[in-house]
């Protein structure tokens, strides 16, 4: 007996397969490896988010803080630019206003930096700051007072607030110093409990001391005084009279302030303006505005008797023509034959005729003959030396 078998039922060819061919097991696949590989890509993605959004982070601190770095030191030289045009010193309160009007930037932005925290401006209240109420305003009197560590800092936080143990204004020198010298424990005192992170703390220091210059002004002895005048102020002052070898305390103002030097007579007319910009004496003698005792002061010209004081002082040729009885006797005899020559060319130049002045024409030719080659031969001496025509010192600049 023959026994039939049911043919086994195939299924359907699928597309892009073979007849006969099985189908895959999908759901296996779905289920198994291709879920693994999705894991591990979204893993990998993952970390090199968290490196590149750290780099990135990292990035973009640097270039903020090199851009607070950078205003800063801007804000430095605009705030001593600042007092200097002004004639006054902020307090904490006012800096950034004046500041702003320096730099044309929005007053906000020179209050807050760019992570929106406040800069504050402290101030040193151990130094000549602590002896003037800010906001410090310069009068004609300036002070007399030199000031010493006229000190302040901006300190700007690029992370966490700044402590409010550390307000804007005057700070004790134990908080002051370290920030200034870079000592400072971001731990402790002021800071204890802050927080934050010592790298985000940017301090810039102004040091206010060096725009301030002396100024020495005088009437020599018992002469009539000399009159002048400080800055815009139109008030006249009086130099006082002061004997040259006493010594006399100056007052200091800020560099670039004028001082109108004016004549005692006619009617107070002005001299000269002079501007400030480093330690400055003037005296009124007899009549005339000098800057030294030695020399005096002609607006638009030179002034000759400083000119030959700086002579007389400067260093001499060893090989010079006269040595004799101290090294430098040619400059001197250089300056008294160059004296006798133009003394005696003003007589004649007048036109005398007095015999006492060489009347007749004898002057004229007592100052060619005479007077004039005795002047080129003292000048000549002072470079001539024995046998060459210039200066041959054993000790350069001797």
């Amino acid at each position: 007996m023959k026994i039939f078998s049911r043919p086994a039922r195939l299924s359907a060819p699928q597309p892009g397969l073979r007849p006969g061919t099985l189908a895959p097991r999908r759901r296996r696949m779905a289920s198994g490896m291709t879920l693994i590989e999705i894991i591990c890509v979204v893993a990998i993605l993952g970390i090199f988010a968290v490196v590149l959004l750290r780099a990135l982070v990292r990035e973009i601190d640097y270039d903020v803080s090199r851009e607070e770095r950078g205003l800063l030191r801007s804000y430095n030289e605009s705030l001593k630019l600042g007092i200097r045009r002004n004639g006054y010193i902020p307090s904490q309160n006012e800096w950034a206003e004046l500041v702003a009007g320096q730099t044309g930037a929005d007053l906000a932005s020179v209050a807050q930096n760019r992570r929106h925290q406040e800069r504050r401006l402290l101030i040193d209240n151990s130094g000549w700051l602590n002896t003037v109420t800010l906001p410090w305003v310069q009068t004609q009197a300036g002070t007399s007072i030199i000031p010493t560590n006229a000190r302040v800092m901006i300190v700007s936080s690029l992370g966490k607030a700044l402590p409010a143990l550390l307000p804007a204004g005057p700070t004790a020198p134990a908080v002051f110093d370290p920030l200034w010298n870079g000592t400072n424990n971001f731990a402790a005192g002021a800071w204890a409990g802050w927080g934050g992170q010592a790298t985000d703390v940017l301090v810039e220091p102004v040091n206010l001391t060096s725009l301030f210059v002396a100024l020495y002004i005088v009437t020599a002895g018992n002469d009539v005084a000399g009159w002048y005048t400080i800055g815009t102020n139109t008030t006249l002052l009086a130099a006082p009279n002061q004997l040259l070898s006493q010594p006399y305390d100056p007052r200091y103002l800020l560099a670039g302030t004028s001082v109108n030097l004016c004549h005692a007579w006619p009617s107070n007319t002005l001299d000269s303006i002079q501007i400030l910009n480093k330690d400055s004496s003037f005296i009124y003698e007899r009549g005339v505005w000098k800057s030294s005792a030695a020399g005096g002061i002609l607006p638009g010209g030179v002034d000759i008797a400083a000119v030959v004081n700086a002579f007389l002082k400067a260093p001499y040729n060893e090989n010079a023509q006269n040595k004799t009885p101290y090294p430098e006797v040619q400059q001197y005899l250089t300056v008294a034959a160059m004296m006798d020559y133009m003394s005696n060319y003003i007589v004649w130049a007048k036109g005398s005729t007095s015999t006492t002045n060489f009347g007749d024409n004898n002057l004229y030719l007592y100052l060619r003959n005479n007077l004039q080659p005795n002047m080129m031969t003292t000048i000549q001496g002072l470079f001539m030396g024995v046998s060459s025509y210039y200066p041959t010192n054993s000790i350069p600049c001797n």
